[in-house]
């Protein structure tokens, strides 16, 4: 079995405020005089907050449709459809992979989370998936992130539990100031060791260690999207799977 993973602002007065170098024109748009004339009142934060109103505005949730989708989604991850649910799931996938959504950190945790759905190859499950498959009853792998200390945890079983590996290690997200980020956000791992557990058996893996990059495309309560490379993991948590498992 082989373990591959590479994968305060301050306040001014009107004079020193920037000047509009062109003109902004179109329905609801006030004039350049009106927006100048109306910043000279403020002071610097809220001449930002201004200045923000007049620019498109950044989708926060899911549209209605983009809800049908996701929901869909997840109907068949949870159910563990056979092969024909293929490509109905690849379009659904980049489908949420494109929405753009903030990205909150502390939604990374709660898991584990289970890989349902891979395409490509993705490094951290390469051992366990063949290529665009779903997760079957036989060999599953799961991730568990802890945001307050940002490690993480990533686990393959194979034949129903009876060899399993686990690699420990922590990761870094890649975002810039305090700000809010969109996804997609890149995130650093870094792998520093590994353990084989074979019926009862336990070895060892140090040489099971490196580090390398994904991206969070997608991430809710219960389902992200990873992608390394040109490669596509999509995971579900694990309790969300077993209260749907339930209904």
């Amino acid at each position: 079995v082989v373990w591959a993973y590479l994968h305060p602002m301050h306040s001014c007065t009107a004079p020193h405020a920037p000047k509009l170098r062109t003109p902004l024109k179109g329905p609801g748009i006030p004039s350049r005089q009106s927006v100048w004339a109306h910043s000279r009142q403020l002071s610097a934060p809220a001449a930002f907050k201004f200045f923000q109103q007049l620019l498109p505005r950044q989708r926060s949730t899911l549209s209605d449709e983009q809800k049908q989708k996701r929901d869909r989604l997840l109907e068949i991850l949870s159910s563990g459809r056979s092969s024909e649910a293929l490509p109905e799931v690849s379009t659904l996938v980049d489908i949420l992979a494109g929405t753009g959504l903030p990205f909150q950190e502390q939604r990374l945790g709660g898991g584990p989370w289970e890989v349902r759905y891979t395409k490509g190859t993705p490094q951290l499950w390469r051992a366990t998936f063949a290529v665009g498959r779903l997760a079957n009853d036989q060999n599953s792998a799961s991730q568990d992130l802890d945001p307050a200390s940002r490690t993480v945890i990533n686990r393959a079983e194979y034949y129903a539990g009876g060899l399993w590996m686990s690699a420990a290690g922590t990761y870094t997200p890649m975002v810039e100031g305090a700000g809010p980020t969109t996804m997609p956000v890149p995130v650093r791992a870094d792998i520093q060791g590994a353990k084989l557990y074979l019926w009862g058996a336990e070895l060892d893996l140090p040489f099971v260690r490196g580090s390398g990059f994904f991206e969070v495309m997608y991430l809710d309560d219960e389902l992200r999207i990873f992608r390394s490379g040109s490669s596509i993991a999509v995971q579900v948590k694990v309790s969300a799977l077993k209260r749907r498992r339930a209904l």
